[in-house]
């Protein structure tokens, strides 16, 4: 009996003993497809962010309509704006790339033909820049294009001559100076008409601007400037309110005002002589000049009566740049 018992236990152990290597490939076999399912889930969960999150990147929405420019008149800034909503970026998504606004400049026109003269222009829009501007003259109610300064000494001049490089001829007949020529975009003489009419409404500073053949620059400002009324177009001018670089002698204020306006075929100065004929220009000629800014354009700083002189400003030299405006008197 005892020996059957122990040959029962002797094949339990061998039995134990062979089922030991299945167990441990089993727990193979289990942890190989644990790895695995961990591996589809990573890869499902990849491919879901490839195939999902990057549609989720941000993306712009549309440009908002310009603001209103930040001047009323003149030039001035303007803006648009958008936005990263179009669609908004996911948590783990991108931002737009860009910026979120855009600055420009801007000019509002200002209907300025209801003005008189660049010194109402200016009264009306202080943000004004040089430039020509329509305006309606006060008295016969013609409207007319003219070139304002609005930056020298505070602006609003009315510019009624400039000349820079001799490529308009300023010998012209007495019509010509009454109605004007050139270009208001590069040379030009307003006419004379047009500056009695917006010079007899106040009173007003005449301006003469002066470059030399080196670049020295001058100006003298007049007070009590006038033009008498036609055919005469008499020069009527005040004392020197202002100046620089200008000297005593050879004065255009004494010497020439309460002259009429002469040319070649209009010749009504105090000389013998016909001295816009003789100097080559048209001007308030007295007995002949000490300012001839309508003579012939030379060669800047050649010295020559028939040049464009200035006395009071380097003599007989011929100048390279002269402009002459005017604009009302401060009250």
């Amino acid at each position: 009996m005892l020996g059957e018992l122990a040959a029962v236990k002797e094949n339990i152990i061998c039995v134990d003993m062979a089922l030991k290597p299945n167990k441990q490939i089993v727990h193979v076999y289990i942890n190989f497809i644990l790895r695995a399912v961990r591996i589809v889930l990573l890869l499902a969960l990849y491919c879901y962010y490839c195939l999902f999150c990057k549609l989720l990147d941000g993306g712009w929405s549309s440009w908002s309509s310009w603001t209103p420019c930040t001047n009323k008149c003149g030039y001035g800034i303007k803006t648009q704006s958008r936005t990263c909503t179009n669609p908004t970026p996911s948590p783990h998504g991108n931002d737009c790339v860009g910026n979120s606004m855009r600055v420009d400049t801007c000019f509002v026109i200002t209907d300025t033909s209801k003005y008189a003269d660049c010194s109402e222009v200016k009264a009306h829009c202080e943000s004004a820049s040089d430039g020509i501007y329509h305006v309606t003259l006060w008295n016969t109610k013609r409207k007319i294009q003219v070139y304002c300064d609005m930056t020298t000494n505070g602006g609003g001049w009315t510019v009624f001559q400039y000349r820079y490089n001799g490529k308009v001829d300023f010998y012209r007949n007495f019509a010509e100076y009454v109605k004007g020529f050139g270009d208001l975009r590069t040379e030009f003489w307003l006419g004379l008409d047009y500056v009695e009419e917006i010079s007899s409404q106040y009173k007003s500073q005449l301006r003469v601007d002066l470059i030399s053949a080196n670049g020295t620059t001058a100006f003298e400002v007049f007070d009590k400037f006038s033009l008498g009324a036609s055919p005469e177009y008499t020069l009527h001018v005040g004392s020197t309110l202002s100046s620089h670089n200008i000297g005593s002698s050879g004065s255009f204020g004494p010497y020439h005002k309460d002259m009429p306006f002469s040319t070649y075929d209009n010749d009504v100065d105090k000389s013998s002589r016909n001295c816009a004929s003789t100097y080559h220009g048209a001007w308030w000629y007295n007995k002949c000049h000490y300012v001839n800014l309508n003579g012939k354009y030379l060669i800047p700083g050649d010295i020559d009566d028939k040049g464009i002189n200035y006395y009071s400003f380097l003599g007989r030299s011929s100048l390279k740049e002269t402009r002459i405006s005017f604009r009302r008197s401060p009250t």
